[in-house]
């Protein structure tokens, strides 16, 4: 390319319009704080917390299913409580049924089950909430709260996963509640999974699911070079066309 006209070229960063970002989890970022947290002593909270942060991912969940919304008194309204998790097998679980009572999708609260299985390796959604429940008790009322006895708010999910970014040395910015289904839908995606089971596993009623699809720049860009190798036959006009009159 001549350098007059890559003086010319402007970076994409420098002049964008700023807009709300929102990133997607990846399983490499949870590897991360589960390293980062167990060069020291896991607490209560941690193991908590870490059960929660793997049940969202794999379990496409909004942090609002498995979250207390809120507490008046001593209710606390919606969220999972111990009675939604169940196992295949108690001597050896390999399958995990959550039980949200009531879903964005699911207006009238019918109910839905979530299945997940176990992954045998350290990020297994599985190990990490029977875990928990072990740690936690078999004592009603919600599924996830602190040591202190206080629930895990939405709010609260959101603040402690950023925390935990932080302190495992990478950038929070631009990480939320959404984050999590949007990183579930994006390795979906990346690891060849159909539309319609990415639909199927996010419990999307629309083409909406689309939209927490974060294909990288690398990804992106990649497409360049498939094109071009394409095998593609010439196209060749049919001689039997009608001529023009």
């Amino acid at each position: 390319m001549p350098e007059a006209s890559v003086a010319g070229v402007r970076l994409s960063q420098s002049e964008e319009r700023p807009k709300r970002l929102r990133h997607p989890v990846t399983p490499e970022m949870l590897q991360k704080i589960k390293d980062s947290w167990e060069q020291g002593e896991v607490s209560q909270d941690q193991v908590m917390l870490w059960a929660a942060f793997t049940l969202c991912f794999f379990g496409w969940m909004r942090s609002g299913e498995l979250c207390a919304q809120h507490q008046t008194g001593s209710e606390i309204a919606a969220g999972l409580n111990i009675q939604d998790i169940t196992v295949d097998n108690l001597d050896n679980p390999r399958t995990l049924q959550v039980s949200p009572k009531k879903s964005k999708t699911d207006v009238f609260a019918q109910g839905t089950t979530i299945h997940l299985g176990t992954t045998d390796d350290e990020l297994c959604p599985v190990a990490a909430t029977l875990s928990w429940m072990v740690r936690r008790g078999n004592h009603p009322g919600p599924l996830f709260h602190f040591a202190s006895g206080k629930p895990l708010t939405r709010p609260m999910f959101v603040e402690r996963f950023r925390e935990a970014i932080r302190e495992a040395g990478m950038d929070p910015t631009g990480f939320s509640g959404h984050s999590f289904r949007s990183g579930a839908a994006t390795t979906a995606a990346r690891q060849g999974l159909t539309d319609n089971r990415i639909k199927q596993l996010g419990r999307w009623k629309s083409s909406a699911y689309l939209r927490y699809i974060k294909p990288s720049p690398q990804d992106l860009a990649s497409v360049t070079k498939r094109l071009a190798e394409a095998k593609v036959p010439s196209f060749q006009p049919s001689s039997s066309g009608t001529a023009d009159n």
